[in-house]
């Protein structure tokens, strides 16, 4: 037995730079994967195990080949806000990896119906085929890496639990160890109410996008409630203002042909996407101009400029240039400047 620790710990420290290295590429894939799709979530990390870890785990368990047999020795972890999050993100990282299902679990489906405790979905996978043929990740081959998805109250729980239990050894005297599972049990009724709170949200923001509120005219504040829902899930920073004097935009938003909720509706399905770069200082005005440029920059300089600005931010400059609108030209025809 000992030989055999001892064998398979060398093997591991010489390989963990390779699972710290694949714990990373994970994290970072999944990071890209959830901010395409606009999910909610707080952070993504990655670790590969310690060596001390290994040997404790390997000391507790009867492994026949230890590393073969460990599935965590690279390990990510995936904070969402509440709990309808981590379904959405479980969809989407199960669609990009290949997931070994007998060794993935939801730990609160292991809870009986009178236990509380620590709850967390924990993901075995490992490269789909089509990515683990590409050159950058031809090295991670055959590795397997625990995806651990977690709200940030579970967390909050797990990690002081598991710093006491750690500090005591595995075993936290009978009182405290009741205390700690009434707070579990808090936690989770907390996390319930705040998944209720957001649905019940999100049911208004989509209550302001039916149709007698589509055919409403624009106003300051039906604009504020449809943009907030458009934003909801985008991971840029957007600030939601329409700048010191509202009218003004409307005014713009009118003489290019916007006049209803609807028309906004329509023009956010047409341009929004082109409209969607990444700029550091995102506000709901520099938006919607930015929408009126990309859908028709002729007529909005024809119909509703009406010199309201005089600078353009190099991000939104570019941005046009790239989507084949030659924005050069109207910068020179109304004497405008590039600003960063």
């Amino acid at each position: 037995m000992q030989k055999k620790l001892a064998a398979a710990l060398r093997d591991f420290e010489q390989r963990r730079p390779l699972y710290e290295l694949f714990a990373h590429k994970i994290a970072s894939t999944v990071s890209e994967i959830l901010l395409a799709r606009r999910l909610n979530f707080q952070t993504v990390t990655s670790r590969a195990k310690t060596v001390d870890s290994v040997r404790q785990k390997i000391l507790h368990k009867a492994y026949d080949d230890p590393l073969a047999q460990m599935t965590d020795l690279a390990g990510v972890r995936v904070i969402g806000y509440v709990e309808s999050d981590l379904q959405r993100i479980r969809q989407a990282i199960e669609a990009s990896f290949e997931v070994d299902v007998g060794r993935s679990l939801d730990k609160s489906s292991t809870l009986g119906t009178n236990q509380v405790g620590y709850r967390s979905i924990h993901l075995i996978v490992s490269l789909s085929a089509p990515r683990a043929t590409l050159p950058e990740y031809e090295r991670f081959r055959g590795l397997r890496c625990e995806i651990q998805i977690r709200t940030v109250l579970q967390h909050a729980w797990a990690e002081i639990e598991h710093d006491r239990n750690y500090k005591f050894r595995g075993s936290l005297p009978a009182e405290i160890q009741r205390r700690f599972n009434l707070l579990a049990g808090q936690l989770e009724a907390a996390d319930r109410e705040f998944d209720s709170i957001a649905s019940a949200i999100d049911v208004r923001r989509e209550s302001h996008q039916r149709p007698e509120v589509l055919d409403e005219r624009i106003t300051a504040s039906r604009v504020r409630e449809y943009l907030s829902g458009h934003f909801r899930n985008d991971h840029r920073e957007v600030t939601p203002t329409l700048g010191p004097d509202p009218e003004q935009i409307l005014s713009e938003l009118r003489d290019f042909g916007v006049n209803r909720v609807s028309d906004l509706a329509d023009l956010v399905r047409e341009s929004g996407s082109s409209a969607a770069y990444e700029t550091r200082q995102l506000t709901y005005l520099g938006y919607l101009r930015d929408l009126m440029l990309f859908a028709d920059a002729e007529r909005y300089f024809r119909d509703a400029w009406k010199h309201h600005w005089t600078g353009l931010e190099f991000a939104t400059a570019s941005a046009l240039e790239a989507a084949g609108i030659d924005i050069s030209k109207y910068m020179k025809r109304h004497d405008l400047e590039l600003v960063p």
